[in-house]
């Protein structure tokens, strides 16, 4: 019987050993392997050469990109980005500075070819639009001078595809939170990969940049291991109640000085000291009014008759609007027969429809510009850096913004309480906030009233406030752009106290 049972015990092992040596990797009846998507092409590396006014750089471009991946192994989006560093230079002392854009569902192109990389297209948003010439020029206001600088696009930008199929994994990268557990990655990454671990780290976010940057900083300081030195926050979103609508009495008082000193500038030079009467009423009597109007007549014609006078609208129309001018009204009156940008109201064009009362036209900066600034990111991709991928290049992405998930409950996001924490933890982060007088998308005067309110933080670093002339965009203007550039650089120099900053 011993033989029989053991042939039988056998027979029994082979039948349950046989499926998984089937099933086993490297056999023929193995599952189907699920191709990965392409990457972009590899990293290309050249050494470049600018010649400025007082200097010449040598700096190596490197255009590629980083793939992220999900909990499961499964790709999720490759992150483009094009890094310029100053050749034999001194890692643990050379800064490395990462930059956004904003939207969300912008790429970073408006700062690397408008403000601070080391190429620059001539632009002047009061002329130029979109058949102005996109030929890159060398920048002697590019921030290489003192610090790398990395320009990232997030998923959907740029060049940066979202590679996940899984709905919930697209969404979560089309979020506050995913946007920043993302862009977090990619940044760890990228300092891994080039050696960058211990040189001093910076952030420079624009718009919706500067409502990631503080929550970046805040998240590499807690989860990553990753500190960084400094942030610079150009016309930044730090409370997202400006989306909403002006549905408090804040975003009036946020937006009246702007339009006030738009309205200034169409007849002579304004700048930020000659609107201290309208920074004092905006901030007292006009809340107060605003708070009291809809049942007080009084408190109603008051705020009438004074915004008209600040405005130089007609009396009418601002009492109709009962002295809270939104910026779609603003911008089809403050110039007769012409519209005005969002992004700088001094930028105006003729009415595309004058015959209508309340019509969408194209925003005389974002519409007249995005053309020559994406030509010049192709000129630069297909030129010096030599990188070309096999898809379409996107500055902008609509539908990253129509299906941003700004998150759900009570309230809507903000960045003070994390560039709050971020400055407790490291009373040596620097930052710096900078403005264009003439912006009514992130008015100037929303960040007086914000960084105003934060609690001194003893030994901390101060908020240092920049405001220049200009609109959203303020850099592509000759003088605000070299000032950026002077202010910049003292960030970047822990020697100087932020304090004696002028």
């Amino acid at each position: 019987m011993l033989p029989i049972v053991m042939s039988l015990a056998r027979l029994i092992w082979l039948f349950l050993l046989v499926p998984a040596i089937v099933a086993s990797p490297g056999w023929a009846a193995e599952p189907a392997h699920v191709a990965e998507p392409a990457h972009l092409p590899p990293d290309v590396t050249s050494h470049q050469t600018l010649d400025l006014p007082g200097r010449v750089l040598h700096f190596t471009a490197t255009a590629g990109s980083v793939r992220l991946r999900d909990g499961k192994e499964s790709p999720l989006t490759d992150i483009a980005f094009v890094a310029y560093q100053i050749e034999q230079a001194d890692a643990a002392r050379r800064p490395v500075t990462f930059v956004f854009n904003g939207g969300p569902g912008m790429a970073s192109a408006w700062l690397q070819v408008g403000g601070v990389g080391p190429w620059r297209v001539r632009l002047d948003p009061r002329t130029d639009g979109p058949s102005a010439s996109p030929v890159p020029v060398p920048n002697a206001d590019t921030w290489l001078d003192f610090t790398d600088l990395v320009f990232i696009d997030p998923p959907g930008t740029g060049y940066s595809p979202v590679l996940t199929t899984d709905s919930d994994a697209r969404r979560r990268l089309w979020s506050v939170g995913g946007d920043i557990d993302a862009l977090a990655l990619a940044i760890r990454k990228w300092l891994d990969h080039s050696g960058r671990i211990v040189s001093p780290k910076y952030i420079l976010g624009e718009s919706y940049g500067g409502f990631r940057a503080p929550r970046l900083a805040r998240k590499l300081q807690s989860e990553d291991g990753v500190g960084v030195s400094g942030l610079v926050l150009l016309s930044p979103l730090l409370d997202s109640h400006d989306e909403s609508g002006f549905a408090d009495a804040l975003g009036w008082v946020d937006l009246l000085p702007t339009e006030v000193a738009v309205a200034r500038a169409l007849h002579g030079p304004v700048s930020r000291a000659d609107l201290a009467d309208v920074e004092a009423y905006a901030a007292s009597d006009y809340l107060v009014d605003i708070l009291r109007s809809e049942h007080d007549p009084a408190a109603a014609d008051r705020l009438a008759t004074r915004v008209a006078a600040l405005t130089g609208l007609d009396p009418a129309l601002v009492r109709r609007m009962r002295g809270r001018l939104d910026p779609d009204v603003f911008q089809q009156t403050v110039a007769p027969g012409r519209v005005a940008s969002v992004y700088d109201g001094t930028v105006t064009r003729p009415n595309p429809t004058p015959r209508q009362l309340s019509a969408s036209f194209p925003d005389p900066v974002l519409g007249g510009l995005a053309a020559p600034v994406t030509e010049a990111m192709l000129a630069l991709y297909t030129g010096p850096l030599n990188w070309r991928p096999d898809r379409t290049y996107h500055l902008s992405n609509d539908a990253v913004f129509e299906h941003w998930d700004w998150g759900h409950g009570l309230s809507r996001p903000e960045s003070l309480s994390a560039l709050q924490a971020a400055r407790s933890v490291d009373p040596h982060l620097r930052v710096m906030v900078a403005h264009g007088l003439f912006d009514l998308r992130t008015p100037y005067f929303g960040s007086v009233r914000l960084l105003g309110m934060l609690p001194h933080l003893d030994g901390v670093a101060p908020v240092v406030l920049r405001v220049y002339p200009g609109g959203h965009m303020f850099y592509f203007g000759d003088a605000a752009r070299a000032a950026l550039h002077d202010d910049a650089r003292k960030v970047f120099d822990p020697s100087r106290p932020l304090e004696d900053t002028p």
